[in-house]
C-alpha cells in the first residue's frame, strides 16, 4: 500500500527538484529533522554502488565492526538490522561471503522489472515480509488457526504498482491508496484520523509474560546449532526486554519465526520449540 522512504531518490534529479522538496519538507517536520538532510541523502542513494554497498557490508561483517544505526538508515537499499549483533563469528563469515557472491552474480537488485529506486526498495520489503507473514501462517495452522493476509493479495499487489512509489507514499497522508479503496466503504473518521495505533506495550507486556518460554527457545536453539547465531546475545536481549528495557522487536521477532520454522521442520522439535526426540 506504500513505500520505503528510499522513494524520494526517485525525485532527485532536476525535472522532480519542487516535488523533492515539498516531499523532503512535509517528511522532516513529521521526523523534526532538517529537509536539506533528507534531500542530500536521497541523493546519494541515488548515486550509490549497489555491489559496492554489499562489498562493504560484508568488510564490515568480516572484520567484527558491526554496521552502526545510521540517522538515514530508511534511505538505503541496505538498512541496518539488529540481528548481526547476535550473530557468531561463523555466521557473520557465512553471511559476508553470501553478499560478496550476490555481488559477484547481480549488479542491481533483483527485482521483475525495471524499477525505480522506490520501488525497487518496495519491491524488497514486500518479499522480505511475504516470507515471514508465510511463517506466522505456518505457525498458526499448528493451533489451527487461519491466518489470511489480504493485502497480500495478487490483485492488491498489481493494483498498488500500477502507480509509481511516489504517490502510495506523501508525508501528507498515510497510505492514500487505502484511503481511496475504502471510501463510502468505512466511516469517513476512520480515514481521516492522523494517528496511528501502537501496540508496543502490548508486545513487552507478552515478552515479559512468556519469557521464560523464549529463553528456552535459545537455550541450544537450531540457529545455533548450525553457527548463525549467539545463543547468549540473544537471551540477554530477552532478559533487557523483560525488565522493560527497548530491545529492537522486529529483529527479535524475524530471529523467533525463524527459529521456530527451523524446529518445526526438523526431527527433533515440535513448532512450539519443545523437544520430541
Amino acid at each position: 500500500m506504500t513505500a520505503p522512504l528510499l522513494y524520494l531518490a526517485d525525485l532527485a534529479h532536476l525535472r522532480a527538484a519542487g516535488q523533492l522538496w515539498r516531499h523532503a519538507v512535509g517528511w522532516a517536520q513529521l521526523r523534526n529533522q532538517a529537509p536539506h538532510l533528507l534531500i542530500r541523502t536521497a541523493r546519494s542513494a541515488r548515486q550509490a554502488n549497489y555491489r559496492s554497498e554489499l562489498g562493504a557490508l560484508a568488510a564490515q561483517l568480516r572484520a567484527g565492526s558491526l554496521p552502526a544505526a545510521r540517522p538515514m538508515a530508511a534511505l538505503s537499499l541496505l538498512p541496518h538490522t539488529a540481528v548481526a549483533a547476535w550473530m557468531s563469528r561463523q555466521g557473520r563469515e557465512l553471511v559476508a561471503e553470501r553478499l560478496h557472491q550476490h555481488a559477484a552474480e547481480h549488479a542491481e537488485p533483483v527485482v521483475p522489472g525495471s524499477f525505480g529506486i522506490g520501488d525497487t526498495a518496495a519491491w524488497l520489503t514486500l518479499t522480505a515480509f511475504g516470507r515471514q507473514q508465510r511463517l506466522d501462517a505456518d505457525l498458526a495452522a499448528t493451533q489451527g488457526i487461519n491466518h489470511q493476509s489480504p493485502f497480500l493479495d495478487d490483485a492488491v499487489i498489481r493494483a498498488c504498482w500500477s502507480i509509481p512509489a511516489w504517490h502510495r507514499t506523501t508525508p501528507h497522508q498515510a497510505k492514500p491508496l487505502l484511503v481511496n479503496a475504502f471510501t463510502n466503504l468505512v466511516p469517513a473518521s476512520v480515514l481521516r484520523r492522523s494517528t496511528k495505533g501502537d501496540h508496543t506495550a502490548y508486545a513487552y507486556r507478552g515478552l515479559a509474560t512468556n519469557a521464560p518460554e523464549l529463553t528456552r527457545l535459545f537455550t541450544d536453539s537450531c540457529l545455533a546449532q548450525v553457527g548463525l547465531i549467539e545463543d547468549s546475545a540473544v537471551r540477554a536481549v530477552i532478559s533487557r526486554a523483560r525488565a522493560g528495557q527497548a530491545i529492537p522487536l522486529g529483529a527479535l521477532d524475524l530471529l523467533v519465526t525463524t527459529e521456530l520454522w527451523l524446529r518445526g521442520n526438523s526431527g527433533t522439535h515440535d513448532s512450539a520449540g519443545r523437544d520430541t526426540s
